[in-house]
């Protein structure tokens, strides 16, 4: 699954989902995740090559810079959420599994 990751003034951090990508297959991959996190349509964006091989310029039509980041700093908090609940949810049932072992080993990510 494609993600975002982190967003900063300076830049966006995306996860493209793992596979063998062409160049042109990747662009597509983050127009897709770019137009449902900034409600926007395909057509109103476009990616470009950027500074080297692993950044990308995305230009967007209609919306102004400070909905793009709003729209970005919700959806990296939403993402955010989303695997801390996850990462909660697989936390209580490894240590329900180990309660029925009574072996207690916590691990925690901070």
């Amino acid at each position: 699954r494609t993600q975002l990751v982190r967003v900063s003034a300076d830049d966006v951090g995306i996860q493209v989902v793992e596979g063998a990508f062409k160049p042109e297959e990747k662009n597509d991959e983050i127009l897709e995740c770019m137009a449902k996190v900034l409600k926007v349509r395909n057509p109103q964006m476009q990616v470009s090559k950027g500074w080297s091989n692993s950044s990308r310029l995305l230009i967007v039509q209609d919306v102004n810079k400070r909905e793009v980041y709003q729209r970005l700093m919700t959806a990296v908090t939403d993402t955010k959420q989303y695997m801390v609940k996850a990462a909660a949810a697989d936390a209580k049932k490894e240590l329900a599994a180990q309660a029925m072992s009574k072996v207690a080993v916590v691990g925690l990510n901070i």
